[in-house]
């Protein structure tokens, strides 16, 4: 919130800005900016539940061929090594890797915009950008 509060603050707003520009610029700069960490945190999520679906399914079936192989118990071998197979199942058809790159998209989209309306708020022209 320090960049939102610092831009609203800062004394490279241009003068020539009438009223309703500066309120309107305000208000999509506000908006934007919350779009822009709301995507952020989202893509930051994804890319940390996708990170421990792979350990733990991984994880999990070393564990579960390891524990087979020591303990001569196939059942053992199945019910683990098939949890963690599902687990990777379920994290193939959530499909993280997609929600990942359209979020890192988005965010990024967001903050070429923030740049430009910070620009728009200097005094570069609408026209010009």
């Amino acid at each position: 919130m320090t960049t939102l509060k610092a831009i609203f603050n800062f004394n490279h707003i241009n003068p020539n800005l009438t009223e309703s520009d500066l309120s309107e610029l305000k208000a999509l700069y506000k908006y934007y900016h919350k779009k822009y960490q709301l995507f952020k945190m989202t893509y930051k999520y994804f890319k940390k539940v996708e990170l421990a679906c792979n350990i733990v399914s991984v994880s999990l079936v070393v564990t579960g061929t390891i524990a087979g192989g020591v303990t001569l118990n196939p059942i053992v071998l199945r019910t683990i090594s098939g949890a963690g197979l599902i687990l990777k199942t379920f994290s193939e058809a959530k499909n993280f890797k997609t929600k990942i790159e359209m979020c890192k998209f988005a965010y990024a989209t967001y903050k070429k915009i923030l740049t430009d309306l910070r620009s728009f708020l200097r005094g570069v022209e609408f026209n010009d950008k």
